[in-house]
């Protein structure tokens, strides 16, 4: 069999082409996770890095005093995302630790990035930290 024949053999119809297009989207878009809009204060923490990362990408300042919220973020990976961010935009990390678990030790740097947001002229929203934790009910 030479090179010809053997091409001709793989050849499939157009409507077989057709079908195995079709399944293959259909297969592809029932694997697709249905994704909020990108958001700051989303309940989902990929959401909210995907805003962050937005704004870094985009060199937003306009975003900053969203981003200095989620230096107190609950999730470590926010808190890293958010600081990259602001190194990106001002070149500073002002000593910022994402790492660091205790609220109370990051606050001195946190301070720093809010009182940056008010010298740019820029408004800090009232904390809106978000909270995956579920709440407690008392009897």
């Amino acid at each position: 069999m030479n090179v010809s024949e053997a091409s001709r053999r793989r050849k499939r119809s157009p409507a077989s082409r057709a079908v195995a297009v079709w399944a293959l989207a259909l297969l592809a878009g029932a694997c697709v996770h249905p994704r909020e809009p990108i958001r700051f204060d989303s309940k989902d923490v990929n959401v909210r890095i995907a805003a962050i990362r937005r704004a870094a990408r985009n060199k937003d300042k306009s975003a900053a005093p969203q981003v200095v919220l989620a230096l107190d973020d609950e999730d470590p990976a926010v808190r890293f995302y958010a600081i990259e961010a602001l190194r990106r935009l001002t070149g500073e990390r002002k000593g910022y630790d994402y790492f660091e678990e205790d609220p109370d030790l990051r606050r001195p740097a946190v301070e720093w990035w809010r009182a940056w947001v008010v010298e740019q002229g820029m408004t800090m929203p009232k904390s809106a930290v978000v909270s995956t934790s579920r709440p407690t009910t008392q009897p």
